[in-house]
């Protein structure tokens, strides 16, 4: 598939290339160092699974069997972390809550969300992991709000003490 990136959208992304202090998914640096070595291999790619968003959006997701891992998963299960300290932080304008960890775990997988624009997609995000829902918003679909609701009531994102202890 063929995506394109606004200057909005990079701005967005350098989040999840290298090491961030934010919370949630970043991507492996020896294997995508940044989005555009992403994108020249997802332009040979066909997503293993498509699931369509509200206001005409799709997340793509991608398998990379062949890579021992595309990034570290920054979202986990809250019930495997029970006695850990809830922190909260704003991101992308929405009020998230975190906890940090020793380790985040690999992964061989990529989500990208995008909207259809004539014979490419744009970019809205794109992180290492399977596809987890946005966080709940206004101009969500009824099912979709309910799916995200549902989806973040149970997850949390992570992240890490230690740069050092990466997977």
């Amino acid at each position: 598939m063929f995506y394109s990136v606004s200057e909005t959208a990079r701005a967005h992304l350098k989040t999840h290339f290298g090491l961030s202090e934010k919370c949630g998914s970043m991507f492996n640096p020896v294997v995508f160092p940044d989005v555009n070595s992403l994108l020249s291999s997802l332009i040979q790619m066909t997503p293993v699974r498509i699931i369509k968003q509200s206001n005409n959006r799709e997340a793509h997701e991608y398998s990379f069997p062949g890579l021992d891992f595309t990034g570290f998963n920054g979202v986990g299960l809250r019930r495997d972390f029970p006695n850990a300290a809830i922190q909260t932080e704003i991101r992308n304008g929405f009020e998230t809550e975190f906890i940090e960890v020793d380790s985040i775990i690999q992964t061989r997988f990529v989500t990208v969300i995008a909207e259809p624009k004539d014979t490419n997609f744009d970019i809205i995000t794109v992180y290492p992991g399977k596809y987890a829902p946005a966080f709940p918003y206004a101009g969500m679909g009824k099912e979709e709000q309910l799916i995200a609701e549902k989806f973040w009531k149970d997850h949390i994102l992570l992240r890490l003490n230690n740069a050092i202890n990466l997977g």
